[in-house]
């Protein structure tokens, strides 16, 4: 871990680039584990919200489903998402994470 980044031998990777991820690398391995995690972000879907989203999923699969085999005609159809009503699209309320 103390020796200095070596060059980049391949010609798309740039220097800086590389001794960022190097210096990234050496942070992992030289802190405490739950000190990491504990400093990062919590960037992912609780499980109350993945719980909803995969449920509306679901729903929203099998409505567009329903929407496609009771329609004739689709032609000029740009996307199944059109068949859903507003309510559907709506984005969540946040925070999703926490």
């Amino acid at each position: 871990m103390t020796n200095p980044n070596p060059p980049s031998y391949l010609p798309f990777v740039k220097n800086d680039a590389l001794h960022q991820q190097y210096g990234h690398i050496r942070k992992y391995y030289s802190e405490p584990e739950d000190q990491i995690f504990l400093s990062l972000p919590y960037q992912y879907l609780n499980e109350t919200t993945m719980t909803r989203m995969v449920h509306d999923s679901i729903e929203a699969v099998l409505y567009v489903h329903e929407q496609v085999q009771d329609r004739k005609n689709l032609d000029g159809l740009q996307s199944s998402v059109s068949l859903m009503p507003e309510a559907m699209t709506a984005p969540y309320k946040s925070p999703l994470g926490n």
